[in-house]
C-alpha cells in the first residue's frame, strides 16, 4: 500500500534476481491519493523502467512526492481529521486514475518473473473521509471538528448538521453509514460508505471500483486472485486497521491466514534430481 503501482512495476522485474516462486502486488490505493498530493497522472511504459529506478533512488524524486509537510503534521497530530478543501483533482480525473492503475498492474504482471498473486484492497470503514468539498458552503468547514466519529444520538445529530452544512458530501454518507450500521442495516452501511468513498476529494482509501480493475488484471494470464470481498465482504472490521487503510496486528494476521493457501499452492519447485517437493512455509 506505500507504493504506486508504476514503483511495482519496477520492483516485479527487478524480482528475477532473487528467483521468486511467486510475487504478491498489494497496490491501488496510492494511485488515488497521489494525485492530489503530486498534481498530475502519468502513464508507465517499459522503456521508462530504468529511469523509474533511477529516480526512485534519487533525492530529487523523493521530494517530489513526499506528501506535502501541512497534510503529514495535520493528519498526525489529529488522527481521524477530515481537511476541507475546495480541490476536487482526484473526483476528475477519476477515469485517468483508473486506466492508470490498470495499466500498471497489467504490465507489472507481464514483466513479473513468476506468477502473480494480485489481491482487492482492504478499507477500514471506521474512520471518515479524508477530506470534504467545502466549494459553496461556507459553513461545512467550520463544522468538520463537530462530525468525528460518534455514536448512538451523537452520530445522529452529527448527521443533520452534515446535511445541513455539508449537502451531500462525503461526510454525510459515511455518518448515514456508520448510523446504518449501528442499526445492523448492512446493506445501507454498505452503500453509504461506498459513497462516502467515491465523493472523498482527498481519498487515502481507494474508491471501491478499484477491486472491479484488479479483478480484471487478475484475470490475465500469469495472475491469481485474491478477492477479499468474496470472503469478507466490502468492509473488514474496523480492529483490522491501525487507520484508514494499514492493517493491525490482527488485520495482518487475517490477510496472511487468506493467502497462505494461495501461496503453498506456488511454493513447488524442481530440485537437481526431478524430484517435486514443497517449501513448508
Amino acid at each position: 500500500a506505500h507504493l504506486q503501482a508504476a514503483r511495482i512495476v519496477v520492483d516485479a522485474e527487478q524480482s528475477a534476481a532473487l528467483s521468486p516462486d511467486a510475487v504478491i502486488i498489494y497496490a491501488g490505493h496510492n494511485e488515488y491519493s497521489g494525485t492530489v498530493f503530486y498534481g498530475r497522472v502519468q502513464g508507465t511504459r517499459l522503456w521508462m523502467l530504468p529511469i523509474y529506478g533511477l529516480m526512485a533512488r534519487s533525492w530529487i524524486h523523493a521530494g517530489l512526492t513526499r506528501t506535502p509537510r501541512l497534510i503529514q503534521r495535520d493528519m498526525s497530530q489529529r488522527p481521524g481529521a477530515m481537511l476541507a478543501t475546495d480541490d476536487n483533482t482526484a473526483l476528475t480525473l477519476r477515469d485517468a486514475l483508473d486506466a492508470r492503475l490498470r495499466n500498471d498492474l497489467a504490465l507489472a504482471v507481464a514483466v513479473s518473473p513468476a506468477p502473480v498473486i494480485l489481491s482487492t484492497l482492504l478499507r477500514n470503514p471506521d474512520r471518515p473521509p479524508t477530506g470534504v468539498l467545502t466549494a459553496g458552503l461556507p459553513e461545512c468547514a467550520g463544522q468538520l471538528h463537530r462530525l468525528r466519529a460518534r455514536e448512538g444520538a451523537g452520530l445522529r445529530s452529527a448527521l443533520q448538521a452534515a446535511e445541513q452544512h455539508c449537502g451531500e458530501g462525503a461526510i454525510t454518507w459515511w455518518l448515514r453509514g456508520r448510523i446504518a450500521a449501528e442499526d445492523g442495516d448492512t446493506d445501507a452501511a454498505e452503500d453509504g460508505w461506498r459513497r462516502s468513498l467515491s465523493l472523498d476529494p482527498l481519498p487515502l482509501r481507494a474508491p471501491l471500483e478499484a477491486d472491479d480493475l484488479i479483478r480484471a488484471v487478475a484475470a490475465d494470464p500469469g495472475a491469481t486472485l485474491l478477492d477479499f470481498e468474496a470472503d469478507i465482504g466490502v468492509f473488514p472490521p474496523g480492529e483490522w486497521f491501525t487507520d484508514p487503510l494499514h492493517l493491525s496486528r490482527k488485520g495482518a494476521d487475517q490477510v496472511a491466514a487468506r493467502l497462505q493457501p494461495l501461496v503453498s499452492g506456488m511454493l513447488t519447485r524442481q530440485d537437481i534430481k526431478g524430484i517435486k517437493h514443497t517449501i513448508p512455509l
